[in-house]
Parts: structure tokens; sequence; C-alpha cells
């Protein structure tokens, strides 16, 4: 049997027990509504039969009338008929009455058992695919009903050059920029029966076809900004000076590592040789000239050209340890050539004592071989009357013989380098002890490194000599005073520039001049190699200049690629939205969450067990992650909770927030309850390392010098707005801020709004210069206690339609049972309380006739 619900209530009261006397029927009871609404109602005549029962029995008592009335007759023969009307009456409305209580529980049962269990978030769900949890939690990749946009703005900084000489810095916004926003579980699954579901939360933006109305183009839009990445590591440095230690240190040890490799250290050790080779021959060459009275003329006719050995070397015109092994005349080189190569005072190119360093190198490399340099010293000694095949000859005597172990050994080396502890595997030691060099010049020019713009030895950077203990000591990374880690090179800076140059020079073994040019070349490397060469490449530095898109999305950071070279691409990465956009490696990087379905406690429906993998979020102390999904409060809580406290945990804001209400509305005609964030969480806190009301400092949890504030910086004071040009945002009546509303049955959030801005904040004095920028940004006149905007942005999400139908289809059915309640607790209110007057009257007429 078919009713129309909406004539129902146009029937007169007497209908109402034609009604009840059809509950009774075999029949389910089928209200017009839409098919998909017809399980409800079937829930409820089904799982609660009291009011057929309960209705059964004014069946009994109205409609069998007729068969009965004989032996009502018999048992009321002593009562006349108006008083049984009015019994009758009265056991009607009473059973009207409890027929509308039983009614209002009923449905009110069924109807949240209806709710709950369409908010449970498991597979198995398959309520309205409009509003179902599990459907929407998956993904809103490809889902009509879950569409999301987000709006950025961006702060493009207009006087760099002013702020980089000691200028506040003025920002201006700029946008908005509107993207796609999407997020996927990515390898979820359920656990512990049901209740939890594991996942990675994917979430990414994506430009849209064609720009929204009004909105800019964000890979056309070039802005300057303040570099995140770069104040990143100068905080994380402790300042500039430390960071040019950490940076030279770290060019040091790649130097250090480079040249103690196998093949350049053979290079090296051979030039070194070669050097120590010409030394020998000069100091040979003097001795002879000086014990036996001859010239060059002589030494090259009775010594270098003669015949094997016809007049050897006297005892004392020889180097200790070493020996004499003629050219030979036989090999037809002219006097006249060799005495142009022995020329102590070095004025012909190429001879054995030339003392032009560009000079020694190609003949160092020449006699070595090398393919390029040995034709050049071949052509400049044709000049000199040497054929190729004599320049070969000379080449193989420097090499094999002068070169060779048996001509310096051991004390010869120690006579000729000053060290009598050292050897040829010391060759890197000397260079870098030895004023300009002991090569002469710097290992650069023997093995060119485009990496680096200068040599860094010491003593060819400085023109200073130290003891080869003293560097061997210092290259040392392991001793508290070094070259190679920036403890070291900070410890040396400290004590020198402190009056303190003794405790170094004790250490080290040098004197006051030696040991304070290892401050002063610490801070000339500094200059040189970090300064003018790591931090003056582009895109390095305080300020940054990008597209919109590459700013918020798609920033590499030269700095970050050079500190943590070792970590891989995906640390270098410098944008200020932090997103993956490839889903293999989300799936690879991004940790595992939790989340609770809502099985056996629906109040828990997708609340938040874990933040970044762990049940534990840290700032000055370690919170636990608690609070309801912000999209989702448990169903009646706000309903049917006396004062309730919304607490929920935000990703976004990485932390519990708490909300108060605000106001009570509709939303095409379902009611909602507004919530923002609550004052107290806005407030200093020390635990969270809140120290500016409004200010949010997420440095901690994020890993990156970042401070939330609500959009526009609203509730700053306004000296922080002025202080980047930004005041005019003070006085704006615009809100942007966070809010949810809540429908109180379902506990759906059916409108909110995501907001938040990020910025970077130099911390200092008011008015006063920040130390942390002191030696290479600008002019070092940074000021501190300043907000640099960076971003920010809104999600706005409201119900659709379908939605709130579906929402509103739970309205409808409590209307239902509101009107049900009413018409039989009132009509059988109406029977019980005429019936009772009647009563009296015919009492009081019977008293008084």
């Amino acid at each position: 049997m078919t009713l129309n619900i909406t004539s129902m209530f146009n029937n007169k009261t007497t209908n109402i027990l034609i009604i009840l006397s059809m509950i009774h029927s075999t029949q389910l009871i089928q209200i017009q509504f839409d098919s998909n609404r017809l399980n409800l109602l079937e829930t409820v005549f089904q799982r609660y039969n009291a009011i057929q029962y309960s209705m059964t029995i004014v069946q009994f008592i109205i409609c069998t009338r007729t068969r009965r009335k004989r032996v009502i007759k018999k048992q009321y023969n002593t009562m006349n008929k108006g008083r049984l009307c009015q019994l009758i009456s009265i056991i009607v409305g009473l059973v009207l009455v409890a027929g509308g209580i039983i009614v209002w529980y009923v449905v009110n049962d069924a109807i949240h058992q209806q709710v709950e269990d369409a908010s449970v978030a498991l597979p198995e769900n398959n309520k309205n695919p409009d509003i179902n949890p599990w459907l929407r939690f998956l993904t809103n990749i490809g889902d009509e009903n879950n569409q999301r946009t987000y709006t950025f703005y961006v702060y493009n900084l207009t006087n760099p050059d002013d702020f980089l000489n000691g200028q506040y810095p003025i920002y201006e916004e700029v946008g908005p920029y509107s993207f796609w926003s999407y997020y996927k579980a990515l390898d979820y699954k359920l656990i512990e029966g049901d209740t939890k579901i594991s996942y990675k939360d994917w979430s990414y933006y994506t430009e849209k076809e064609q720009l929204d109305p009004g909105t800019r183009d964000p890979r056309a839009d070039v802005i300057t900004h303040f570099n995140l990445a770069y104040f990143a590591v100068v905080q994380a440095a402790g300042g500039e000076t430390p960071l040019g230690l950490a940076l030279s240190a770290n060019v040091m040890s790649t130097f250090w590592k480079g040249v103690n490799a196998q093949a350049t250290f053979t290079q090296i050790q051979s030039a070194f040789m070669a050097i120590n080779s010409l030394k020998f021959l000069g100091a040979q060459t003097g001795q002879i000239m000086t014990v036996t009275g001859s010239s060059a003329t002589d030494v090259c006719n009775n010594y270098w050209l003669a015949a094997v050995n016809p007049n050897p070397i006297p005892a004392n015109a020889q180097i200790p340890g070493s020996k004499y092994y003629p050219i030979g005349n036989n090999k037809g080189i002219a006097t006249a050539s060799c005495e142009i190569l022995l020329n102590v005072s070095g004025a012909y190119p190429f001879g054995l004592f030339d003392k032009n360093q560009t000079n020694q190198l190609v003949m160092l490399k020449a006699i070595g071989r090398d393919p390029t340099y040995l034709p050049i010293l071949k052509s400049v000694w044709a000049n000199y009357g040497i054929t190729s095949t004599q320049a070969d000859t000379i080449i193989d005597y420097i090499k094999t013989t002068i070169l060779g172990v048996n001509v310096l050994d051991t004390a010869a080396f120690a006579a000729i380098t000053g060290c009598a502890t050292c050897s040829y595997n010391d060759a890197l030691y000397f260079q870098m002890a030895t004023s300009g060099g002991y090569l002469g010049t710097t290992v650069m020019k023997l093995d060119p490194n485009p990496a680096l713009p200068s040599g860094p030895e010491f003593g060819y950077m400085m023109n200073v000599t130290i003891p080869v203990p003293s560097m061997k000591y210092l290259m040392n990374a392991t001793n508290p005073f070094n070259f190679l880690t920036p403890q070291g090179m900070g410890a040396i800076l400290k004590y020198v520039t402190g009056g303190q140059w003794q405790v170094v020079a004790g250490a080290v073994g040098t004197n006051e001049a030696q040991t304070k040019a290892l401050a002063a070349y610490i801070d000339t490397f500094m200059t040189t190699f970090v300064k003018n060469f790591v931090l003056a490449q582009p895109g390095i530095g305080l300020i940054g200049t990008h597209t919109v898109y590459d700013f918020l999305f798609n920033m590499t950071d030269p700095l970050l690629k050079l500190v943590k070279a070792a970590d891989g691409p995906a640390a270098w990465r410098s944008n200020v939205v932090s997103i993956t956009f490839n889903e293999t490696e989300a799936e690879e990087t991004l940790p595992t969450e939790l989340v609770y379905t809502g099985k056996g406690d629906v109040n828990r429906v997708l609340a938040p067990i874990t933040y970044d993998g762990s049940t534990n979020y840290t700032y000055n102390a370690t919170f636990q992650v608690e609070g309801n999904s912000p999209e989702q409060l448990g169903p009646y809580f706000l309903a049917e909770t006396d004062e309730p406290q919304v607490a929920v945990f935000s990703s976004d804001f990485a932390r519990t927030l708490h909300f108060e209400k605000v106001e009570s509305g509709a939303l095409s005609g379902l009611p909602y309850y507004r919530y923002r964030i609550a004052q107290s969480d806005w407030e200093p806190n020390p635990d969270m390392y809140m120290s500016i009301p409004y200010v949010l400092n997420m440095t901690a949890t994020l890993g990156k010098p970042v401070h939330f504030t609500r959009p526009r910086m609203l509730g700053l004071n306004v000296a922080y707005l002025a202080k980047c040009g930004l005041q005019d945002f003070a006085y704006t009546t615009v809100d942007n801020d966070v809010f949810a509303d809540y429908e109180p049955r379902t506990g759906k959030a059916i409108r909110g709004r995501y907001s938040l801005q990020a910025n970077a904040y130099i911390p200092g004095t008011d008015r006063e210069i920040s130390p942390l920028f002191n030696r290479f940004t600008g002019n070092g006149q940074i000021y501190g206690d300043v907000f640099h905007p960076l971003f920010w942005g809104k999600k706005e999400v409201v119900a659709l339609p379908n939605q709130i139908d579906a929402i509103l289809f739970a309205y409808k059915m409590d209307g239902l049972r509101y009107g049900l309640t009413i018409l039989l607790i009132a009509g059988g209110g109406f029977l019980i309380l005429g019936s009772i007057g009647l009563y009296l009257f015919e009492h009081v007429k019977e008293k008084i006739l």
C-alpha cells in the first residue's frame, strides 16, 4: 500500500485512526520518496515493531466493534453508553500518546544510525557517493564533487639594491594565481580490524588550462624575492662568517683531496722533483765554479760535455750524497748552447735557471714529455743551436739521471729543501708552505681546475713561508687548528683576532708574523673563494629573481647543491611550496601516515593519528597528534554536546588547532555553526617557540626558518608591516581567515577556507643591524627584527547542491518524525482531555440534578 506523505497531514484527525489501523497490515508502509531514501523507513519499521504492537490494541478495540459489542455490553452492563465512550477515548488517547513517544525515539535512533553508518570511512560504505567519506578520502582526482582551487599571492621586493645597502625592504603583493589542488592516498591499506588506515598523503598543484578571470600567468610574471634557502643556510651556520668558514673548509678539503689523488699527486711530485733537480744543477754548477775558479765555459767543456768522467768534481764541490754524470761530448752539443742552458742569471727563456714561472711550468711539463709543451720547448731551444735529437738527450739526462733517487738521496734532499725529516712524499706540504709555492707557482697551473678561480696554497696566496712540519700540522683535520674544517679555521681566527696568537703558535710551531699570516690567509681565502667565487654564482645570495611558478614550485639553489652535494637533487630544491609532482617519487619519499576509519568510534572518523610519520610533533616541547580531521567532526557532536570543545589537527599548520564558535547560519537551507581558530592559538607560547603574537614559528618542525601568519599578516603590530612596506594591510577589512562551517548533525564541514601566509623573519633588535649578514651580503647592513613575506594562499571549499540535498534528507525525515509525533501526541491528548472533561461534566451534572 502506498501513501503520499504530503497529503497525510491534510486529512482530518479521524483519518489518523485509519492510518494506524493499516500499520498492522503485513505490508510495510512505503512512502513516496525517491528509491534511495526508502531504506531509512524500512529500517525504522523493520527494526522497531513496537508501533505495530501498540496499534494492534487500537485495531482490536475500534475496528472489531460490531463483533465485540455484545461482549462489551455484558461486561459493562452497569455502565451507561456515554461513559463507555469516554473510557474508550481515554484508552485511544493514551495509545496515541504512547505511539507518538515511540515514533520520536524510534525514528530518532534510526536517523542517528543511518548518519553514523554513512560517516564511517570504509570501502563497504555504499551510502550516497556524493558525500561518501571513503571515496573522498582516497582522492579528488576526477571527482566532480570534490574539485578544489588554491589561490596564491606572492610578494615582490621593489627595492633590492637599497635593501642590500642598509634600507628596510619594500614589498608589494602580486596575484592572484590560481591552481588546481589535488590529493591522493598512496599505498593505503586497512589495519587493526579496519579501525585504522595507513597511507601516504600525496598532494600537488597543477596549472589550469585557462586562466580564471582576474588571475595572472605564473610563468610570465617575474619577481624579486627574499631567498629563503640562503637565509636558512646562514642561520643554520650561525652567520655569514661561520658559513664562510664552512665553505672555505669545503673548498680546501675538495682541493686537498684532488691534489692527493694518485694521478695529480704523481704529476705534482714529478714537478717537485724537477724543481729540486734544477736547484741541484744550480747548486752543483755554482759549487764547481767556486771551487775550481772556472767559468761557465769551463764547466761546459770540462764537465758537462766532457768524455765519461775525465775530470771528476772535487769532493768539496759535491752536494752531499750526489754523483756526477756528464751528458757526453759525443752528442754534438755546442759549448755555446750549454752556456745558455747553464746561465745562472736566468736571462735566457727555457734555460735551466729561467726564473719566469710560466716558462718554468712549460719546461717542467716538457721534461715530462707532454705532447703539447715538448714542441714549444724544442722550438725555443732550436734558437740556441740545440737540435731536436739533442733536446731529447738533455731531457733524458735530466729525467733519468738528475731525477733518479741515486742522484738525490735523503741527505741531498735535506740539503736542498732544508727539511731533514721530509721526503718526496711531502711535496704538497712544501708547495703549501713555501712563499710563492715551492714550484714557483700554483699547482693549478700544472693541473688547471675550472672549479677554482685561483691557487689556494697558503704560500702562493700570502707570499709567506712557514716550516713544512707546521703545514703538515695544519693539513691534519684532527688537530684543533687546521685548514680543513670550519672549526679548525674558526679556532685560528678566534685566538689570533682576539690577541691570543701565542696559543696557535705554540701548537702549530710558527712565530708571531707567521701565525698572524695564518689568520690573514683564512680571511683572504673567504673573500677570494667564497664571496667573489662561490657566492658570486647566479642564484646565490639573500635576494633571488625567478618566475612566480618557479618561486612557488620549481627552484634549485646552487648553494644548497654545494653544501648538500651528497644528499642528491631533492635536497637542493628551494621552492617555497614543498610538493612532489611525481607519483613514483612521492611513494618513495613520503612518510606513512595513520588515520582512524571511525569503525568502533565514529567520533574519530578520519582523525589523524600521525604527522610526518610520527605520533608526536616537536617544537620547544613534544606534543601528541590529537584532534579531529578539519573537514569531519563526529556526527551529532555539535548538535548534542553541551559547549563542545572543537580541536582539529592540521597538517598545514603542523599542530592541533582549537576552534571556537563565532556564529550560526544556513547554506541553501542547511544549518551550520561557523568555527574559527581560537585567539589562544595565536598568543605567545614558549613551548611552541612563539614569541610574537599572531606568528607561528615553524622552524623546528619544518626544518626551515619559516613563520606562518594570517594572510596579509593580519593581527601583527603595524610596526612590523611598516618595516616591510605593507602598512596599508593593517587597515584591510577583507576576510581571508581560516573558518569551517560545520553541519551539526553529520559533523561535516559544508563550507570552509584554508589559508596561511609564509614569511621569513630575521631575528634581532628593532632598528639594529643583524649580526648574521656581516661579511658577504651588501654592505653588511641588514636590519634585524624584520619580516620578509614570501607568499600567502587560500583554498575555499563549499558543498555542492547535490551534497546539500543528501544531508538535508536527514532533516526531512526528522521533520516527518516531528510531525507524526505532534499529531499523535496532540490527537491523543485531545481525546484524553476531552473524555475527562465530559466525564467531569456529567459527574457534576448528576450531582446537581
